[in-house]
């Protein structure tokens, strides 16, 4: 690996949390960091943690260790169409309408789930700590005429103690 020479600083409080790491180039942070004690702040007040997640400029949603979104920025709410009411509180696969969401079981428990690109970035991270980089992954939710549209995302995880930062953007 690398040497980079990043000192990580915390979002939140601004304290120094690690010194220089060794990351490859390709897993750019998605943040400079929070600390422990500020992530565990954070989770308990989304209006703090919607403050923080405005200073990303790419869509980036907040989920906890159950699946579960606690925070996204305005950029997500945007490209979603949805309002931080509607998202909070549901799990990821609602969120983004996977169509194996809506199927008996809901979200995370059907046999598709396992071969979700989303759901394995997610667990991965969480279970690791590695940044998952440019996950493609597929939706399909209805459209206005009855025909299901379609929607492709690149995604990048990034843990922060037992929540993942999940940025989503459109693929080209």
């Amino acid at each position: 690996m690398q040497n980079l020479g990043v000192e990580q600083q915390c979002l939140w409080c601004h304290q120094v949390i690690s010194g220089p790491r060794d990351r490859p180039p390709t897993n750019a942070p998605l943040t400079h960091g929070l600390c422990v004690d500020c992530v565990g702040y954070l989770e308990g007040n989304p209006i703090k943690l919607g403050q923080v997640l405005e200073s990303f400029a790419t869509a980036t949603v907040v989920v906890n260790s159950r699946g579960t979104v606690v925070g996204a920025n305005g950029a997500s709410l945007v490209m979603l169409g949805k309002a931080m009411s509607e998202i909070a509180g549901e799990l990821a696969g609602n969120v983004i309408e996977c169509s194996n969401a809506r199927r008996p079981g809901g979200c995370g428990r059907t046999v598709h789930c396992d071969g979700c690109g989303i759901r394995r970035a997610f667990t991965e991270t969480l279970r690791t700590g590695v940044p998952s980089v440019a996950i493609k992954a597929r939706t399909y939710r209805p459209s206005a005429d009855g025909t299901l549209a379609i929607r492709e995302w690149v995604l990048t995880t990034e843990r922060l103690d037992q929540l993942v930062l999940l940025r989503i953007e459109p693929a080209v």
